[in-house]
């Protein structure tokens, strides 16, 4: 109501009323920045990955309940984004809706991953005691990436209240005096992964997640070669191993967390382990392998 302002629509006029405003700027937009921040936030910490941080591939447990519940955070936060995305005047069904508040979102969690791991792995390269941690954890990271595509891909758009619903909406039956999951398997693209992928122009998380690191990985070695010293040439004497420890972090990170197999795989998600993922290796492998072998 407060957004339908124009000449003959629901809200016109409102904003004359002193009432309406005061209710709009002190309990309707805090309340709702509140709500959009706790869903964003939620979504910037989910984690659902079983390599443990600090160790060199080892498995960390996460129980069934753990799982649920992460899974559970974000299911909400990704429905609540849905939901207090702007909707153009001239959209009028959820097939043509784009959601720019969580795509935004998804994205940020996107590039903040990519970020944050390229910062991390140069300096793991200048030192390289600590190359194994950190590609520990760069395994680690896709792994939630993975869970998080697992996740979106069995999501169907919550129903939005501006537009008239697709299907009858089935009985809500409980079971156990538990209440039924609110969405279920989303079949082809009717779900909330693809508008993610096409606004990342991939057919992947992890894929994209490999790419993009890799695509800026080969300038930041080529700095580290171009300073020399000592992190330059244990850099050149160590290219096997580098390589090596690369391609399988690629592919450790590359399957989806144990964590999240039991309540995704019921739904047709696969581990990761039936797809191959030697181009994302060989691609992050390139990137640090070329620039040495030039130096070689």
């Amino acid at each position: 109501m407060f957004s339908e302002t124009a000449v003959g629509e629901e809200g016109h006029g409102l904003d004359r009323v002193k009432v309406i405003r005061t209710l709009r700027s002190e309990l309707v937009i805090p309340a709702e920045n509140m709500v959009k921040t706790r869903a964003q936030q939620a979504i910037g910490r989910f984690t659902m990955s079983t390599i443990a941080s600090a160790g060199s591939g080892s498995q960390s447990q996460m129980s069934y309940k753990q799982a649920r519940d992460a899974r559970a955070r974000l299911v909400s936060a990704v429905n609540i984004l849905y939901l207090l995305s702007p909707v153009p005047k001239n959209v009028t069904s959820a097939a043509t809706f784009q959601p720019d508040l969580l795509l935004s979102t998804l994205q940020g969690y996107m590039q903040t991953a990519i970020s944050s791991s390229l910062s991390n792995l140069t300096r793991a390269l200048s030192m390289l005691p600590t190359l194994e941690r950190t590609l520990s954890d760069l395994s680690a990271r896709c792994q939630d990436i993975f869970a998080l595509e697992a996740i979106l891909s069995n999501l169907r758009p919550p129903s939005h209240p501006l537009f008239p619903p697709t299907a009858p909406a089935a009985a809500a039956g409980t079971r156990n005096g538990e209440q039924p999951e609110p969405q279920i398997q989303a079949s082809g693209k009717n779900n909330l992964l693809q508008p993610l992928l096409n606004a990342l122009d991939t057919s992947s998380l992890p894929s994209y997640f490999w790419r993009s690191l890799a695509s800026y990985l080969a300038a930041r070695v080529q700095e580290i070669i171009n300073r020399g010293g000592v992190s330059a040439r244990t850099l050149r004497s160590n290219r096997d191993r580098i390589k090596k420890e690369v391609k399988d972090c690629v592919l450790r990170g590359s399957q989806l967390p144990s964590s999240i197999l039991g309540t995704e795989k019921r739904l047709g998600v696969d581990s990761g382990l039936e797809r191959s993922w030697e181009r994302e290796a060989a691609v992050m492998v390139s990137s640090i392998a070329n620039v040495l072998d030039r130096q070689a």
